[in-house]
């Protein structure tokens, strides 16, 4: 009886054993999971800090350049002081003044400048043999996230075609051409409802008439202006609008798309459409 007692003792003492080395595994097993946790979850948060404080210094340097370029070859018109007898007619003249000579002399690829009152947009405007170079690179053709304003490569250098055509990313920090789907608001196209093109040789105001999503398989993104189901396309992106603007371009009159990327659908667009009107004083 006393070596029976012995032998059943001797295996509970073996079975506590086992048992105290099964948790001690387990122990072990979930502290190693623990740490490769506490390691993975340190490594993506330094990750993502550092990609956030690249992506903050990069828009404080294209914001720095942009401001010196436009400090150097942009002017503000001057208004004429008022005068007590009815003067003569004015011309109508663009409110900025833009140093081609000079930005020319930087880079030969600036053939025009975009501007919008009263918002951000206010940019050389490039063009290249197709229509990425300028996506990533800036004015001066170094790298910049939120690349430039750009002419497709199908438009004429002069920008004389039928429909003339602007891209520029829609940058999260408001940038480039971030307000375009802005004008889905009435409010904000009745805030907005021209913006100007100059070049070298003329100046235009463009009078916004049409906002709209749509694919980068449309018509508008044709130099010429294209017809569907029977009438111009251009009336039907009227039709079409976000916003109640201005009428549609008369038969000769010549458009403007200002084009950036939108997120409805895959290669979705928001383009903004206006009817280019020439100003004095180029």
């Amino acid at each position: 009886m006393r070596a029976q007692g012995k032998r059943v003792q001797a295996r509970r003492r073996t079975g506590k054993r086992v048992r105290k080395q099964s948790i001690l595994k387990d122990r072990t097993g979930v502290g190693w999971l623990c740490r490769a946790l506490a390691a993975a979850f340190v490594l993506l948060l330094g990750l993502s800090i550092w990609q956030y404080v690249s992506y903050a210094l990069e828009n404080r340097r294209e914001e720095r350049f942009m401001a010196g370029l436009q400090a150097q070859a942009v002017t503000a018109r001057e208004t004429p002081a008022p005068v007590l007898e009815e003067p003569p007619p004015e011309p109508e003249l663009p409110p900025i003044e833009v140093d081609f000579a000079l930005l020319q002399e930087e880079n030969p690829d600036i053939i025009a400048w975009i501007y919008c009152p009263d918002t951000e947009v206010n940019y050389p405007v490039l063009q290249s043999e197709d229509n990425r170079y300028y996506l990533r690179r800036g004015s001066d053709g170094s790298y910049r996230v939120a690349g430039s304003i750009f002419a497709d490569c199908r438009n004429s250098a002069e920008l004389s075609d039928e429909n003339v055509i602007l891209y520029g990313h829609n940058m999260t920090n408001g940038s480039m051409f971030a307000l375009l789907p802005h004008y889905a608001q009435q409010e904000f196209y009745e805030e907005h409802p021209v913006w100007y093109l100059l070049t070298p040789t003329a100046n235009y105001k463009a009078e916004l008439f049409a906002g709209f999503v749509t694919s980068t398989k449309s018509l508008v993104y044709s130099t010429v202006q294209e017809e569907t189901d029977d009438r111009p396309i251009m009336v039907k992106a009227w039709e079409d609008s976000d916003f109640w603007g201005g009428p549609p371009p008369e038969e000769g009159e010549r458009t403007i798309t200002l084009s950036t990327c939108s997120y409805e659908f895959s290669d979705a667009r928001y383009v903004v459409v206006g009817v280019l009107r020439e100003l004095d004083g180029a």
